[in-house]
């Protein structure tokens, strides 16, 4: 594997936990090598502004003969360690040499030792089921050879395995895993008798318990999440033995599992598992046991699995990355002395996962598994643990020498240590300027302002002193500058716009945002457009105003700002050009170049309906600007795969015959760019194609007034995928069906769009109703058979690691099923949800992460708006580059809440949900709500449900906001409503929702918005537009009476003469113009346009317009459109990553697979592998990647950086810029080894 790596680390150092031997390169963070064995598997490391080496592995061990090691305990020169048969006894008296002494044999040779606690000359053991002997265990370890059981306690038949055990005094704690019954999972153990051990009360808990520490009359136990819920630690009142009580429970971000815990004074240091790895390792501040806090979280990677504390650091051991082998690291060391600003110190790989660890004198003792043998390691803490005497170094770096000063001033200084500064003071003329700054990580520069007016005019001499975590300080050199506050301030403000971006397009609602500083202080920032003021000025950070640019002309823009200092000092910031558009792009004429017919059993060349062609020689010979008219009839298609690509004015249009009934048996795959399908009946009862009714994966998708249903395979209704812009869904109308099992059917509108790559996505006039219950998110057993299930989504975007932006939803009618619009990974922004109609269900907006939302003139009916995860003040992560608008809707819940608000953001104190204000942004009023009123509110610490109009008003005031300050609440049920949809595809034709609250057997409706006078118009129920209309005549003007059948709401489609355009004859000879290629591997890219074309059956439905099997590359979200590429050119420019991690850019490459390129599909995913700092091309099965290439890091936080390969500075490589966070550098190929340097 040839690799290039850039590892941001501290202290990194590689080992293996996997053998016996160390066969891994050691590099310590000066860059020394200390090799021991083979060099055959040195890794290739590249360090920035590393400290000296803190820690070394110092030994291993292989224990036992089968089976992980489990938890570990030292007694002076012993360590007792748990395994799958029993407890071994190792000796460290010579660390780096550890021996296994004994094999202690419990009750049962073949018990489990699970848990293990010294203290003194006494062992706590705890174990798996033991119904014969307990699962608490006393042991007398005076004689640490020599072990002997004192006593045992047995916990119940139904408990699975003892997880934790800590001791205080004469009393033990112990938990043990769920037992689904009475029994309890935490047990308060008297043992003052250790001869007989007495289990005095305890707790029955859901969930499962994992470790336990105490402080004081308070337990503190890590446990899985229950049901529902995302609490990981229980804190415990146990001052009563016999009847504990659990006080208070904190979740951490969306974590399910705590591990291992420890506490020291007023903090918990919790190892935790989150799926997403952003909450990896927790700090928790339990000063009030009643109400913890979460006071600072790292994100490692991986889940961690064991803490220890010691002083003032933690020792963490976190989930090995297996895909990273050696250079996964999986040992850190962070400094706690000042918990709140905790920060990683050091870390090394261990080669395996571990599971316990513990801490004696100048080592680490971690016990690991990750193979059948088990493994024990000791690390050399040694440059921690002895006495820190080396004082940080420290230099002022602002202002320059002999400056002169006046007003608020920045002053600078960098400062470093060879473990860690603690705190930075400025001072003038010796006399302290501000307070200590306090390291906010292991980086410089620190800094702080100083206002001149507090000091004389004159000379002064500027110092820094920084003191380390070890008290050790030292002062930098003198900086003389000059003060003259007498000249009084001339110094104008610095201004410039943050937002938009320069030359960027707008649409909708946008921010408007400038960064303004001045030396002394910013008055006031007035924005402008064209030249004119623009809204009010602002007088206070952030300097922010909300354009609606819909209420403006389309065209090109001029936005700047002006600030103004308290002095009176102005500067106007550099104007950047908007563009804004808000037309309809949902719409988009179309004149056929070309016509064809289309039959289900065409053989003809489809230059007259009575010469139809097949659909499959329509499908391989489509050229832009062709239109195909199917003919009524069924067409058992399968998964029809559209990979003819048309062009944005000229796409290639399949449409069924005005007035007949072309039935599509399968679904519409779609690769191919701009390809239109439209007025298809789309079902697959028999289950033939396995996937969404349309799942469209290339830009330029449009699908206009299908009806799609009862599709057995399992797939969406509408499956708009991530690959490509423009993608447009029209005039649709989306429902379960009957005839088919609702297990087997997906949602109505499975979605998902990245806005800064593919823009809005759009979802107009659509009706999307009763989607399938009980058949998502499917639970089964070992036999395969269903155990729950959830309820399908009428409107589903989500993702966990993809983008949930840009959909502009519009005149669309929804019923019973969710409408969510929300994921996990980045924020959901650049949502437009205007002119909708929901009966059963609302928009719920965001899920997991900020989410920002424009919701304008919706009607909901027993129904609510949801915003459970609404953008925040203090965001420092993301930016917001639109505001929320909540207004102009009407909200009739009946019962139940109208609208649910909580703020979530990401700052300073981590991911923080209900706890920060509203944004001031944020625009809400207008609305209209039914009585009785309820709204519920979690922002700025409060969680509360309001049930007046004018208690949510004061609510969301105090909160930073008002809210509906220009909203009503009426009775409920409203009147009776009727909205007619016209269709902009189809005159003639028009959708119909009908709230018939007073449940009258017709309703009067106007047609006159869709229907001509003197058109013979017919009425049908939405799901059955095939059949027999409701309602029919010739429409006069007027209102048409619609029987209802006395059902509260109805969707319906009304079609008219004049409903379609009628086809024209075909402008051209198809059989002069037509190609007739042929297709030799049957993949559906004909032979003269196959770049690849001998593709084996299995990847025929991988091949992108081209024939070429498209790579696998699932887990990067910064990817090309390869079905549109030639896989097979060598001119091939494209950028792979993951966002807020990496990319990395090739130019002039050939993708399809060597050497035949048809044997299978170019495996991405496996070749390359980008973390946080390092990136690891593998080109052994990728010979193509082995060529020049740019590569980007996101998130790179240190200084002066340096590329490194196989441990020695890499001379080709050139970094090309770095800063705020970001390194580029280029590279000449990935077979570094083969490079010159030393050796």
């Amino acid at each position: 594997m040839n690799k290039l790596m850039a590892i941001l680390a501290l202290g990194l150092i590689l080992v293996s936990c996997g053998s016996t031997t160390n066969q891994s390169q050691i590099q310590n963070a000066t860059g020394a090598a200390q090799g021991h064995g083979s060099q055959s598997n040195k890794e290739q490391v590249a360090f920035f502004d590393s400290p000296a080496s803190l820690i070394a592995h110092a030994g291993s061990l292989q224990v036992g003969s089968g089976g992980d090691l489990s938890s570990i305990a030292i007694s002076g020169n012993y360590a007792f360690v748990g395994k799958s048969a029993g407890l071994f006894i190792i000796d460290i008296s010579n660390p780096s040499s550890p021996v296994q002494a004994k094999k202690f044999t419990l009750s049962d040779a073949t018990l489990s030792v699970t848990s293990v606690l010294a203290s003194g000359s006494t062992l706590y053991v705890g174990t798996d089921n033991n119904p014969a002997g307990g699962e608490f265990f006393i042991l007398d370890i005076s004689s640490p050879l020599d072990p002997t059981i004192k006593g045992s306690l047995e916990f119940g038949t139904a408990v699975s395995n003892n997880r934790g055990i800590f001791v205080a005094g004469n009393t033990a704690y112990a938990t043990t895993v769920n037992d689904n019954g009475p029994l309890n999972e935490f047990h308060v153990i008297d043992i003052s008798d250790p001869a007989a051990p007495v289990e005095t009360g305890g707790i029955s808990t859901t969930y499962n318990l994992n470790g336990v520490n105490s402080a004081g009359k308070y337990a503190y136990v890590a446990r899985t999440m229950g049901f529902n819920t995302r609490q990981v630690m229980d804190i415990v009142d146990v001052s009563n033995a016999a009847a504990p009580q659990i006080v208070s429970s904190i979740g951490v971000g969306k974590s399910i599992q705590g591990g291992e815990i420890a506490v020291q004074g007023n903090y918990a240091y919790l190892s935790v598992y989150d799926s997403a790895s952003i909450y990896d390792f927790a700090i928790i501040d339990v000063s009030n046991p009643t109400t913890p806090v979460l006071a600072k979280y790292f994100s490692l990677g991986s889940r961690s699995l064991a803490v220890n504390v010691s002083g003032k650091y933690a020792y963490i051991t976190r989930g090995h990355d297996y895909a990273l082998g050696a250079t996964s690291q999986d040992f850190y060391v962070i400094d706690i002395s000042n918990p709140p600003n905790a920060a990683i110190l050091a870390s090394l790989g261990l080669g395996a996962h571990s599971n316990d660890l513990a801490i004696s004198g100048n080592y680490a003792y971690v016990t690991c598994w990750g193979n059948s043998n088990g493994n024990f390691q000791v690390i050399d803490i040694s440059g921690l643990t002895n006495q820190d005497v080396t004082p940080p170094t420290v230099g002022v770096t602002e202002p320059a020498a002999n400056a002169t000063l006046s007003g608020n001033i920045k002053l600078s200084a960098a400062a470093s240590d060879n473990i860690r500064v603690a705190t930075v003071q400025f001072q003038a003329d010796g006399a302290n300027i501000g307070g200590q700054i306090t390291a906010p990580d292991i980086v410089s520069p620190f800094t702080i302002v100083w206002d001149t007016a507090t000091t004389a005019d004159g000379l002064h001499n500027l110092q820094a002193i920084a003191t380390d975590t070890s008290g050790n300080a030292s002062t930098s050199a003198a900086v003389q500058v000059t003060v003259n506050n007498a000249g009084g301030d001339k110094i104008p403000p610095a201004i410039s716009i943050a937002l938009p971006a320069a030359g960027s397009s707008a649409s909708n609602a946008i921010m408007l945002s400038a960064n303004a500083t001045d030396n002394m202080a910013v008055a006031s920032v007035q924005f402008k457009i064209n030249g004119n003021d623009f809204g009010p000025p602002v007088s206070a950070p952030p300097y922010i105003l909300v354009w609606d640019t819909a209420a403006s002309a389309d065209g090109t823009y001029a936005v700047s700002a002006v600030a103004t200092d308290t002095s009176g000092n102005s500067a106007t910031a550099q104007a950047i050009s908007v563009t804004t558009d808000n037309r309809q792009h949902w719409y988009t004429a179309f004149t056929p170049i070309r016509e064809f017919y289309v039959s289900p059993n065409g053989a003809g060349n489809g230059s007259s309906q009575s010469s139809p062609m097949s659909l499959a020689s329509a499908v391989s010979s489509a050229n832009p600007g062709d239109e195909y008219w199917l003919l009524a009839g069924t067409y058992p298609v399968g998964r029809l795969i559209l990979a003819r690509a048309g062009t944005a004015s000229n796409p290639i249009v399949y449409r069924a015959m005005p007035g007949q009934h072309a039935i599509i048996n399968g679904t519409f795959y779609i690769t191919g760019a701009y390809n239109w399908v439209w007025g298809f009946d789309i079902t697959d009862p028999g289950g033939t194609s396995g996937y969404d009714g349309i799942a469209a994966y290339s830009k330029g998708t449009h699908a206009i007034n299908n009806t799609i249903h009862d599709l057995l395979s399992g797939g969406n209704g509408i499956g708009g995928w991530m690959n490509g812009e423009g993608q447009v869904f029209y005039g649709n109308i989306i429902f379960s069906g009957t005839t088919t099992p609702l297990s087997q059917r997906g949602h109505n509108i499975y979605t998902q769009n990245k806005f800064s790559d593919y823009g809005y996505k759009y979802y107009v006039s659509n009706i999307s109703i009763d989607p399938p219950q009980k058949a998502c998110n499917l639970v089964r057993n070992q036999s395969g058979i269903v155990t729950s299930a959830n309820d399908c989504f009428t409107f589903h975007a989500y993702t966990e690691g993809g983008y949930i932006q840009g959909f502009h939803l519009e005149k669309n009618i929804f019923t019973d099923g969710r409408v969510l619009l929300g994921g996990y990974n980045v924020p959901t922004d650049h949502e437009v949800m205007k002119n909708n109609y929901f009966y059963k269900t609302g928009p719920q907006l965001g899920y997991a992460r900020p989410t920002q939302a424009e919701v304008k003139n919706n009607y909901i009916g027993r129904g609510s708006i949801s915003a459970d995860w609404l953008w925040g003040e203090g965001e420092i992560q993301f930016t917001q580059y639109a505001p929320n608008i909540f207004t102009g809707n009407e909200v009739y819940p009946g019962t139940g809440k109208a609208i649910t608000i909580r703020t979530s953001a990401y700052t300073v104190n981590g991911r923080q949900e209900g706890v920060t204000q509203i944004r001031k942004t944020d625009i809400v009023g207008n609305n209209i709500y039914s009585a009785p009123f309820s709204a519920a509110l979690n922002a700025n610490n409060s969680n509360l449900t309001y049930s007046s109009l004018a208690a949510w008003q004061a609510a969301t005031t105090a909160a930073g906001n008002p809210f509906d300050t220009q909203s009503q609440v009426v009775p409920f049920p409203p009147a009776n409503k009727t909205i007619v949809i016209p269709n902009e595809y189809e005159s003639g034709r028009g959708n119909i929702a009908i709230y018939n609250w007073s449940k009258a057997g017709n309703a009067n409706v106007s047609l006159s918005s869709a229907v001509a006078n003197g058109a013979t118009y017919n009425i049908y129920n939405a799901k059955d537009t095939w059949g027999s209309p409701v309602a029919s005549g010739t429409y006069n003007g007027g209102t048409v009476s619609v029987p209802t059948g006395g059902a509260e709401f109805l969707a319906l489609v009304v079609t008219s003469s004049g409903a379609a355009q009628n086809p024209q004859s075909p402008t051209t000879s198809p059989a002069n113009d037509m190609n007739t290629a042929t297709d030799t591997d049957i993949d559906g890219v004909p032979d003269n346009i196959d770049k690849c074309p001998s593709t084996p059956a299995i990847l025929k439905t991988t091949v992108n317009a081209y024939g070429c099997a498209m790579p696998i590359t699932t887990k990067f979200d910064i990817k090309p459109d390869f079905n549109t590429m030639d896989l097979n050119s060598a001119n091939n420019t494209f950028s792979i990553g993951i966002s807020g991690t990496g990319k990395i850019t090739f130019s002039n490459i050939k993708l399809a697979y060597a050497p035949n390129r048809t044997e299978t599909r170019l495996d991405l995913d496996s070749a390359i592998n980008i973390t946080r700092g390092s990136v690891t091309v593998n080109t052994a099965n990728a010979p193509a990647l082995n060529a020049p290439a740019t590569i980007t890091l996101y998130n790179i936080s240190m200084q002066n950086p340096k590329i490194k390969a196989d441990g020695n500075t890499c001379t080709a490589c050139t970094i090309q810029s770095y800063g705020s966070g970001t390194i580029i550098f280029t590279v000449p190929n990935f077979n570094l080894p083969k490079m010159q340097m030393p050796a």
